[in-house]
């Protein structure tokens, strides 16, 4: 039970780390595509 329980546990924080650069890859678009604007 224990085990299965760490494996949720890790599942849990791997889905975390997807959605965190999921986050991290919109936020540097949109910092490029400010940096776009600016520059033309």
């Amino acid at each position: 039970a224990v085990a299965a329980f760490l494996k949720g546990r890790s599942w849990e924080r791997g889905k975390q780390n997807e959605r965190n650069s999921d986050a991290l890859q919109n936020h540097y678009k949109e910092v490029a595509d400010a940096r776009g604007r600016v520059k033309s």
